[in-house]
């Protein structure tokens, strides 16, 4: 949240409501009560009886009091402050908290650190293979620089790692390594957009309870051949400390309240022809790249690597691929209208849209 945000909620001491009753409400809360403003309320549509914490859009207006407004569900990050301050009377400020999650799981982002390292921004940027990548990066780092994210919303695609009209293809043969498949969601929306058109999908989840979530939804669903492990993904095969959340911010840490197996994908692919990669481990992602060099080097797969979670991710993880393999070609997209779920796609050339052969 933007420091002029905070000073101005504590100077003025409006009760601050939060519009959305979700997730993303519920961050935002968190998100708030960290840096000392307490939330005053939600603020959603359809309110039951006697709802601790909640309040309607009706009540809330017809109390005449003034109030500020947090930005609570992802929808409500499109619409421009001034659309929406004339839509809720007496609001005297509309805000958005951009830097939501916690700093154990997505880093902030300073100027100083841009400044010393724009070159490789830049360096990154002009390899991207077209426009949107290009004006999606730019965005991206405005939010992550501003903490606000009016520039991320034209360039949003709202279907994230398996969208139509992506810019490469796909083969009924192909084998999906789903790094940290949290509950299936992604599997589900790959088998949404291939049927029955692949050869077989590999899950690896370390969360016990996202674990047991994925194998009741793939059974749930009618997913064949899926291949699931209870494990994480790192550069060996060893054990790691982790901090369990049931949720999507589970993640690996030094501090973490349990221990559990990693194993590196050059392990767990076992020799087999993995053609997609998709990875979303909390900030484990360079690890895990550093233990898949074999497979990536040895089946040239479409790699979908969340690009969000450090700073340092957006030219770390593209200067990973690009020293291991060549003739892939990259893409950046924006999948959220604020500063998280960030993929980069580095693509082998001969399935881009059009693409040709390649030859080592």
């Amino acid at each position: 949240m933007r420091q002029q945000d905070i000073e101005y909620l504590k100077k003025e001491g409006l009760p601050v409501y939060i519009w959305g009753g979700g997730d993303v409400a519920g961050r935002q809360k968190t998100a708030l009560e960290r840096n000392g403003i307490p939330c005053a309320g939600f603020v959603i549509d359809d309110v039951k009886p006697n709802a601790a914490e909640t309040v309607s859009k009706e009540e809330l207006i017809l109390s005449g009091k003034k109030y500020a407004l947090i930005r609570g569900f992802l929808g409500a990050f499109y619409p421009s402050e001034e659309e929406l301050l004339q839509q809720w009377p007496n609001c005297q400020r509309v805000l958005m908290i951009s830097d939501m999650y916690e700093p154990d799981t997505v880093g902030p982002m300073s100027q100083s650190f841009y400044n010393q390292h724009q070159a490789d921004f830049m360096r990154v940027r002009s390899d991207l293979a077209d426009q949107l990548s290009r004006d999606s990066f730019d965005a991206f780092l405005s939010a992550k620089l501003t903490l606000t994210s009016e520039r991320i919303a034209p360039f949003v695609v709202k279907k994230q790692y398996f969208f139509p009209d992506a810019p490469w293809t796909y083969d009924e043969k192909d084998v999906l390594l789903d790094c940290g498949a949290f509950n299936g969601d992604s599997i589900m929306d790959f088998v949404a957009l291939r049927g029955a058109a692949y050869k077989k999908i590999i899950a690896c989840e370390p969360d016990e309870q996202n674990y047991k979530d994925l194998l009741e939804n793939m059974k749930a669903n009618g997913i064949h051949d899926v291949e699931a492990h209870l494990c994480g993904l790192y550069r060996e095969k060893t054990t790691l400390r982790f901090t369990s959340s049931g949720d999507m911010e589970s993640y690996f840490d030094e501090n973490g309240d349990i221990e559990l197996p990693v194993d590196s994908i050059d392990n767990l692919s076992g020799g087999q022809d993995t053609s997609i990669i998709k990875m979303d481990i909390e900030g484990s992602e360079m690890d895990a790249l550093r233990g898949a060099v074999n497979t990536i080097k040895r089946c040239r797969p479409i790699l979908m690597i969340s690009a969000y979670h450090k700073k340092e991710d957006l030219y770390t993880i593209y200067d990973f691929i690009k020293q291991t393999v060549n003739g892939y070609k990259f893409f950046f997209r924006c999948h959220k209208p604020i500063a998280l779920d960030a993929v980069m796609y580095a693509v082998p050339e001969e399935r881009c849209v059009g693409g040709v052969s390649f030859t080592c």
